[in-house]
C-alpha cells in the first residue's frame, strides 16, 4: 500500500489578492471623465490612455520625458533609472496612444513655454506629476464615472491590463516579459 505523502504537506497560507480589474463598460466610463477641453483634463486623459495601453507602473508613466516617446515607431523607453527592475526596455503603444501623448507634449510646449518641462505628464505648474497627485486624480475620475465594485487606483490599471492580455489568447510566461513583448489590447496592434 503506498502512502500518498502529498496529502500530509500543509499548503502555504496566503492573502488573497484583492485588487480587481476594471470591466469594459468602467474603462470606457473613467476614460469619458477628464473634460479634455481643459490642461489638466487632457493630460489625465493621456495618462489614463498610457496606463490602459501599456500595463505601466504608475511611477514608470509619471517619470517619462518627451525624449522617451517616440510616436513614429509608437514606443517609449522605460530608462533603467525609473524602472522597477533597474533594466531599461523599449515598450511598444498603440496608434491612438502615440497620437495622445505626441499631442500632450504638444500641449506642454504651447501652455509652458518659459519653461520647457522635460518631463511628460506635468502638474498646473510645470512641475512634475506626483504620485500622490496622480492617485487623487484618478480617484476623482473613478468617483467621476461612479466606478463601483473595483478600486480605482493606479495599480488596477496593470491588473486590467493582463488581464485583458490573458483573455486575449496571451500567456502567463510572456506576461512575466510585458512590456517587451506585448502588442497594444486596448486601442489597437501596435503593428497596424
Amino acid at each position: 500500500m503506498k502512502a500518498d505523502l502529498a496529502s500530509r504537506v500543509k499548503l502555504q497560507k496566503v492573502k488573497e489578492d484583492t485588487i480587481g480589474a476594471f470591466e469594459k463598460e468602467q474603462v470606457l466610463q473613467l476614460l469619458a471623465a477628464p473634460n479634455q477641453r481643459t490642461y489638466l483634463g487632457f493630460r489625465d486623459y493621456a495618462l489614463l490612455t498610457l496606463l490602459f495601453d501599456t500595463g505601466l507602473r504608475i511611477n514608470e508613466a509619471l517619470n517619462m520625458t518627451v525624449g522617451d516617446l517616440n510616436g513614429a515607431n509608437r514606443t517609449i523607453t522605460v530608462r533603467a533609472d525609473i524602472a522597477k527592475n533597474g533594466m531599461s526596455r523599449s515598450v511598444p503603444i498603440g496608434n491612438r496612444t502615440a497620437e495622445i501623448l505626441t499631442a500632450l507634449a504638444q500641449e506642454n510646449q504651447k501652455e509652458f513655454t518659459r519653461r520647457s518641462p522635460s518631463n511628460l505628464f506635468l502638474s498646473n505648474s510645470a512641475n512634475p506629476l506626483t504620485y500622490n497627485q496622480a492617485y487623487e486624480r484618478i480617484r476623482l475620475h473613478g468617483a467621476r464615472a461612479g466606478i463601483t465594485g473595483v478600486r480605482v487606483s493606479p495599480h488596477t490599471f496593470r491588473h486590467t491590463f493582463a488581464k485583458l492580455y490573458l483573455m486575449n489568447g496571451g500567456d502567463l510566461f510572456s506576461l512575466q516579459k510585458i512590456p517587451a513583448t506585448t502588442t497594444s489590447v486596448w486601442f489597437g496592434s501596435t503593428s497596424s
